[in-house]
């Protein structure tokens, strides 16, 4: 008798090396998009669970959600223009297929909730955050150079030059506007030690960016072209096994009880920044004698922008 396929967390791990059967089982369960969403919420956890009040900015939810939608769509669009994939039978699979294996790409995110502020020099902790962005963008642009390449055929340098262009294009955006506003909040001061290296490492990025860019540029001109085909599951949908949807909740859980202690630092330190805007120095000079250093998040300016 036929066993069922089903999306486990395996499939889920093997995806996210670039197994082909896990690709293709993941892009043909229209599921494992909510899956995915729920990765994508514990992935904005990690990213803002000391860093942000989560229950006053809901753009910790919201902003990793929207950029996901947008990334996944523009770059897409650019793969299907130009890359000329034929049109699917049933409407949007394609794009669906896709869009489910650029969001499941979520956990990797998880990296970036390393709280490693709180055992390190400021300088050491923007180095080791720094990293951890470039191992995770990289790895997420050769997942879905993978991807592509195995839902459509495409040759991979031909996949890699239809990725690269918009992502790098995506980036070398991105890491101008952070450069512009690390000189924008410090105005005429110098910079510290660290913010020193991320706007020489944004500036790397930016300039590298620039590079995929070309080399993007190059290989779609010259690059091989090969048989392109539309993205149509032959196999029978496959089912979300419950651990993987247990695990996703989970994961959700397990990020907001390690969010407690940072949100109860950055409501103090919100609390006293609201004191002084409303020029209650007397007050905020009371409130600040009730605390340690202790009760105020590590390596964050009481007056850094937001």
């Amino acid at each position: 008798m036929h066993t069922p396929l089903k999306l486990s967390l395996k499939t889920v791990g093997q995806f996210l090396v670039g197994n082909r059967e896990a690709i293709k089982t993941v892009a043909s369960c229209p599921k494992a998009l909510l899956l995915s969403l729920l990765f994508i919420v514990s992935a904005g956890l990690a990213r803002n669970y000391d860093h942000h009040l989560l229950l006053s900015e809901p753009l910790w939810i919201g902003g990793p959600v929207a950029m996901a939608l947008f990334s996944s769509a523009f770059i897409y669009t650019l793969l299907e223009f130009f890359g000329r994939v034929p049109t699917p039978k049933t409407p949007y699979a394609n794009f669906i297929g896709f869009l489910i294996c650029f969001t499941m790409t979520a956990p990797l995110a998880w990296l970036y909730g390393i709280p490693v502020e709180n055992f390190t020099s400021p300088i050491a902790a923007a180095i080791f955050n720094f990293s951890i962005l470039l191992i995770v963008s990289i790895w997420r642009v050769s997942l879905m150079v993978r991807v592509t390449s195995v839902l459509f055929e495409f040759h991979p340098s031909r996949a890699f030059a239809l990725v690269a262009i918009p992502a790098s294009a995506e980036m070398f955006f991105a890491t101008l506007v952070s450069a512009m506003s690390i000189v924008g909040i410090m105005g005429g001061m110098s910079l510290s030690p660290a913010d020193a290296f991320l706007l020489k490492a944004t500036s790397f990025v930016s300039y590298s960016s620039l590079v995929v860019f070309g080399l993007g540029i190059l290989t779609a001109i010259a690059g091989p072209r090969g048989n392109v085909t539309s993205w149509c599951p032959e196999r029978p949908q496959p089912k979300i096994a419950s651990a993987s949807w247990l695990t996703a909740f989970a994961v959700i859980g397990l990020w907001l009880v390690i969010a407690i202690i940072p949100q109860q630092k950055l409501t103090t330190r919100e609390h006293l920044r609201n004191l002084i805007k409303a020029d209650q120095y007397e007050e905020a000079s009371e409130f600040v004698k009730t605390k340690t250093q202790k009760d105020f998040p590590t390596h964050q300016s009481l007056f850094e922008r937001r």
